[in-house]
């Protein structure tokens, strides 16, 4: 049988790379069916052979068609079935041969087991090199787009099966959809669709409880437009897995209406923690471990007054007072917030939730108390402001210790002239490790000892072991009192929101 020379092509698509295929393997059993009816000892009904019925046949580029072991009468019947094990064999001109095992004709039906053919497994080559690419670039969320197409463009003349372009590769949508809010759009991505594509696959979660950990807050695109990102985040907690969206809002302010905005999001949420999540014929629970905001998301989250309101304490009954261009609190000792005062709605200033709002440790007291100590010590009142050679010898012992801090602290010590530009890591860096080195013999002792109270208080909440073994009663005892001999050393306009908080942080 003649065949058709196919024009040569530097790239041949898959579809047109199936029906070749599909061809020749049609011609190798019009082939073989034309071998068959010329033998005498062994005869296979050809009507048995159906080449449009045809399935998944091996495909060799070989020369030779072998027929052995076949075992079938001429009279036998279409009702009956034969199960053997054959090679085929052919000398032609064909490029392909036919292997076949555990073949079995029955009413005209031709079935093959362990079909492969050398094409199929170099397009199955192609598809794993294709989606262990489509892996890596979102994984690698530090690579632009753009350099992805330029990779791209270099693999392609060694693959002219991968796209050209880093949208086509990983299938960017060309329309999302959104929702519109009065001053801006609203994207939900989902939880559900989190948990079942990327949580639950990729990682080995044993547990039947699935606790999450949310936080809101908004985040500024650009300096010179009041354009702005409100993402609402999940984290799984027990888990390495990092943080990831479950919806964002863009708008130039807050968004609004409130409601509106958290529609989406507490409807999926309340359904998930209702009647949980069913992956691969198991059921998860949904639990709500927190909501991790700073004072002013919580505030705008909460419907509450916010951290600059006389009664802006979410755990006590405080009332402030102005001082100096800012509301300070001096009393600790009012009476705690409740589920039975938040019912009966005795505040006359204000309704409050507490639910599973905590004090964002981050902003309360590594941006809030200690960011306001050094600052209090490099340039504010004089009865605690350290002199220039104090700072600078602080400074020194913080450059020192530069080459001696672990990989596990990813800012390393700067020194006090860069106040200003620290972090909330270097905050934190400075309170539980570095602070009480520096300090020791340079300040004077009083505050030297008022700030270990920080230091000893903070030290015991972030520790397990440390909580285990002293409790949370020391700690808050150590926290009081240090927020009490605040407005001795520091005047009473220390005592802001964040200092105040620190009484009840525990909680």
């Amino acid at each position: 049988m003649s065949r058709i020379k196919y024009k040569q092509k530097d790239c041949v698509g898959s579809r047109q790379l199936y029906r070749r295929v599909a061809k020749s393997v049609k011609n190798s059993i019009l082939s073989f069916q034309e071998a068959s009816a010329y033998s005498n000892d062994n005869s296979i009904n050809t009507d048995s052979f159906n080449s449009e019925k045809y399935c998944n046949l091996r495909l060799n580029k070989k020369h030779n068609i072998d027929l052995t072991n076949l075992n079938d009468s001429e009279n036998s019947t279409s009702s009956t079935s034969v199960s053997d094990n054959f090679n085929l064999n052919y000398d032609d001109n064909s490029d392909f041969n036919v292997e076949a095992s555990n073949i079995f004709l029955d009413n005209n039906l031709f079935s093959v087991e362990e079909p492969r053919s050398s094409d199929e497994l170099d397009i199955n080559r192609s598809d794993n090199f294709l989606i262990k690419l489509k892996h890596w670039a979102i994984s690698n969320t530090s690579v632009p787009h753009s350099a992805i197409t330029e990779l791209l463009h270099i693999l392609s003349p060694y693959h002219p099966e991968l796209p050209l372009d880093c949208r086509t590769l990983l299938k960017t949508p060309t329309q999302i959809s959104t929702k519109q809010l009065d001053n801006g759009s609203y994207c939900h991505f989902g939880l559900s669709n989190y948990l079942k594509c990327s949580f639950l696959p990729n990682s080995q979660f044993e547990s039947d409880t699935i606790k999450i950990s949310f936080n809101i807050d908004g985040l500024p695109l650009f300096r010179s437009s009041n354009i702005q990102f409100w993402p609402i985040l999940g984290l799984i907690k027990d888990t390495v897995c990092p943080p990831f969206v479950l919806g964002i809002f863009c708008g130039n302010a807050k968004p609004k209406p409130l409601s509106l905005f958290l529609e989406d999001f507490i409807d999926e949420l309340s359904n998930l923690t209702q009647n949980g999540f069913d992956y691969k014929r198991k059921q998860y629970k949904v639990q709500i471990h927190s909501f991790v905001c700073d004072a002013p998301a919580r505030a705008y989250l909460k419907c509450i007054k916010s951290h600059s309101g006389y009664s802006s304490c979410e755990r006590c009954t405080v009332h402030g007072e102005y001082l100096k261009g800012r509301v300070i609190f001096r009393n600790i000792s009012h009476f705690k917030r409740t589920d039975e005062l938040f019912i009966a709605q005795d505040d006359e200033d204000g309704e409050y939730l507490k639910g599973r709002f905590p004090t964002d440790y981050m902003h309360c007291v590594c941006l809030g108390v200690m960011r306001k100590l050094l600052c209090s010590w490099v340039g504010g009142n004089l009865k605690v402001r350290l002199s220039s050679n104090a700072v600078n010898s602080i400074s020194n012992k913080l450059v020192a210790l530069k080459d001696f801090i672990p990989i596990e602290i990813n800012r390393k010590p700067r020194t006090l002239r860069e106040l200003p530009r620290f972090k909330a890591t270097e905050f934190r860096t400075f309170l539980l490790y570095l602070g009480p080195l520096v300090l020791k013999n340079i300040v004077d002792v009083a505050v030297y000892e008022h700030f270990l109270l920080l230091h000893v208080g903070m030290a015991i909440l972030l520790s397990k072991k440390h909580l285990h073994s002293l409790g949370y009663d020391l700690a808050n005892n150590i926290l009081t009192t240090f927020v009490v001999h605040s407005e001795k050393l520091y005047n009473s306009e220390f005592l802001v929101y964040n200092v105040h908080a620190l009484t009840p942080l525990f909680s």
